[in-house]
């Protein structure tokens, strides 16, 4: 038996944490840019019947409404989810957006 580590083994287990990670931030940049495109351009009900009912909502003093998707799960003890809160003016249509993720640790030593 040898005394060296597998490498590419050692290269995986090293590595497969950095590739995850590089998905979400690619994934939630999408996002981003799908976000800004719609702004202005997509009403509540659209996103309502894309997502499904929020998980919270609230009218603004304003006369716009601000409703917020969220979902949270546990992988081996550890916390992971995502916050997705939109802004609407009082016409309907999407004003802003903002969003949270919080994921597993990339290394748990």
């Amino acid at each position: 038996m040898s005394r060296w580590p597998n490498i590419p083994l050692l290269i995986t287990l090293l590595t497969a944490p950095l590739l995850i990670n590089s998905c979400y931030s690619t994934r939630w940049a999408e996002f981003d840019t799908t976000m800004k495109s719609e702004i202005g351009v997509k009403n509540k009900d659209y996103y309502i019947s894309k997502w499904g009912p929020p998980s919270r909502g609230a009218k603004l003093d304003e006369g716009g409404e601000v409703l917020t998707w969220e979902w949270q799960g546990v992988s081996q003890g550890d916390s992971q989810g995502w916050k997705k809160t939109l802004i609407f003016s009082p016409d309907g249509l999407l004003k802003d957006y903002n969003w949270k993720y919080w994921g597993m640790p990339l290394i748990a030593f």
